[in-house]
């Protein structure tokens, strides 16, 4: 059985004269990084809420291809477009027909729609 001996005080000691030189550890600097790479990702996310309908569940703006039931016309459903920050009114049979052509052409890539 080998027995290794680890100098901790060393570890220390190098640790602490990196914070000197840098002001922060290794350990903070990752995590800075990380942190920047999270809070591009966020601003990269955000819409311009003004301009689309706002999902008052998620408090942001509807996702393309949400569905929901039109709220006068019998057989009619509206289908949301972020392209025009809108709803676009067609009945279920077109709506249907378009998700197949869709499927078809997407293949693997194709997303299902979001029902509200």
């Amino acid at each position: 059985m080998k027995i290794e001996v680890i100098d901790t005080q060393k570890e220390d000691r190098t640790e602490n004269l990196q914070k000197k030189l840098s002001g922060k550890t290794m350990l903070e600097r990752r995590y800075e990084q990380e942190l920047m790479k999270v809070k591009a990702a966020a601003d990269a996310e955000l819409e311009d809420r003004d301009k689309g309908e706002v999902n008052p569940y998620t408090g942001r703006e509807y996702d393309t291809n949400t569905v929901r039931v039109h709220a006068d016309k019998i057989g009619y459903v509206q289908v949301y477009d972020r392209s025009i920050h809108g709803w676009e009114t067609m009945t279920e049979w077109a709506f249907l027909g378009k998700e197949e052509q869709k499927k078809v052409t997407l293949g693997d890539a194709y997303e299902p729609p979001v029902f509200v």
